[in-house]
């Protein structure tokens, strides 16, 4: 069992990177070849872009919620099942009760703004309705559905496996992290799972079981890794293999995606095959680089770990705002794509800085943080 005073700070260093790649990613959104009756379409848009989001969506949000998984057993372990409860539904349902309710006025402004600027037209469906729709939020929304289950789990299924279980369970899992086979292990019954054809996740509120069975196992694999987290260290040794692994599966799945056979199971199995391997060799490859590089305390990551909860909170509305805005300007796509990018991660820093660290809002994302004197300020901001 992982030591409950131990910070990791490697995990904090991928929770941070994480987030940031998630602003790259909607920042990038406008600048896609098709967007799909998005609210802006930028006229420097390319397949550069396409690509981008290819190499970001194919992993970042498997790795949040595996990232999910190993904190909310450090919550448990810590705190118990009734501070696990607690802490997660303050910390992701008030968060995605709020935003969720704030979203529904924010996203009509948004579609009245593009409709203002020209990047939406009168025919544009549910211009002006009041959708109450997760968006981007559907990652909170899926969080809490596993967090239900998990505690489900822990109240009817867990006191009933016997020691002798556990610890079989808890060393076939060691040997699982430990196997050199463990990515194309992992990667079939996400294939299986795909091939259900589950639909998009992130419509309305109503969760969707292969999607809830897909990240759960993410989710479940951190939950298990922090119980054993010694095992970290084991994806040290192959991190650099994961990674030249992950590039070749990341131009097998543009060329498939590129070239698709209708009709065809093999394809379809095989793509997902690609995409399953893919978003696994990803994860335990940057996981071995922040065990390996990061998992010594940097003030500047932590505290960018810190904030990058508000980060996500905030982004998308400015991304797509300042999106709509330049999407009829002239300009270099890459310059302008960084240029979205800058503006929404400086105003979420700033306005994290002054106006959610050393408040309630803070304590609630957060918990608590101590403002620092005057003499300690340079060092502990």
């Amino acid at each position: 069992m992982a030591t409950e005073s131990k910070r990791f700070h490697e995990m904090d260093s991928l929770r941070a990177s994480a987030m940031l790649l998630g602003l790259v990613y909607h920042a990038l959104f406008s600048f896609q070849l098709q967007t799909w009756d998005y609210y802006a379409h930028d006229r420097a848009n390319g397949y550069p872009a396409d690509v981008l989001l290819e190499l970001v969506h194919g992993f970042r949000m498997e790795m949040f919620f595996l990232i999910g998984g190993f904190f909310g057993h450090l919550v448990f372990s810590r705190y118990g099942l009734s501070g696990f409860i607690k802490n997660r539904s303050r910390r992701i349902v008030l968060p995605l009760v709020i935003a969720g309710a704030l979203l529904i006025p924010i996203d009509v402004f948004l579609r009245q703004w593009a409709l203002r600027m020209g990047t939406l037209t009168a025919e544009y469906p549910d211009l002006n309705a009041w959708l109450a729709r997760p968006f981007y939020l559907w990652f909170l929304f899926y969080m809490a559905m596993l967090d239900v289950c998990t505690v489900t789990l822990l109240v009817t299924v867990v006191p009933r496996i016997g020691a002798n279980t556990r610890a079989r369970f808890a060393s076939a899992f060691a040997a699982l992290a430990k196997s050199p086979l463990k990515v194309p292990l992992l990667a079939l019954p996400l294939v299986a799972i795909g091939m259900t054809d589950p639909g998009w996740q992130f419509f309305d509120y109503v969760p969707v079981p292969g999607w809830l069975a897909y990240y759960g196992l993410f989710f479940l694999f951190g939950w298990l890794l922090y119980a054993q987290a010694g095992l970290l260290e084991s994806f040290v040794p192959g991190r650099f293999v994961y990674l030249g692994a992950s590039a070749a599966l990341l131009v097998a799945d543009l060329w498939l995606s590129a070239h698709p056979v209708e009709g065809s199971l093999a394809y379809k199995a095989g793509l997902l095959a690609v995409k399953a391997l893919y978003a696994w060799s990803m994860v335990f490859g940057l996981m071995g680089v922040a065990v390996k590089h990061l998992a010594s305390p940097r003030p500047q990551i932590r505290y960018l770990a810190d904030a990058s909860y508000w980060l996500y909170l905030v982004h998308w509305p400015v991304v797509v705002w300042i999106q709509i805005t330049v999407a009829a300007l002239p300009g270099f796509g890459p310059l302008k794509a960084l240029g979205v990018f800058a503006a929404t991660l400086a105003f979420a820093l700033v306005t994290y800085r002054y106006f959610v660290r050393y408040t309630p809002i803070g304590n609630v994302l957060n918990g608590p943080r101590d403002r620092p004197t005057p003499a300690l300020a340079g060092a502990k901001a």
